[in-house]
């Protein structure tokens, strides 16, 4: 005479609703649209040496859309990269 068992199949009770459902592999299959061909990049530093690298901020000074006409000039940051020095193998 012990409490009554919710689960009468006895398998633990790990019937979980809430519980996130199992992953399914996709099998979809998808073709290129467009057939893109392989093109070589030249940067023009081939020949080249790099003598010192440093990454920094590119900053313009003048004056910005709104301040047209009024001569109120301001420092802007343009972006971020790498700086190059530069020194050609053969020169």
């Amino acid at each position: 005479p012990g409490p009554e068992n919710p689960n009468p199949e006895g398998d633990g009770g790990d019937d979980d609703d809430n519980a996130p459902a199992q992953q399914e592999e996709s099998t979809a299959v998808f073709t290129p649209v467009v057939q893109l061909e392989t093109v070589e990049i030249k940067t023009h530093e081939e020949d080249e040496d790099v003598v010192y690298k440093q990454r920094a901020k590119l900053f313009v000074y003048g004056e910005t859309m709104l301040d047209k006409g009024t001569g109120n000039k301001t420092w802007r940051e343009k972006g971020v990269g790498d700086v190059k020095f530069l020194r050609h193998k053969e020169n």
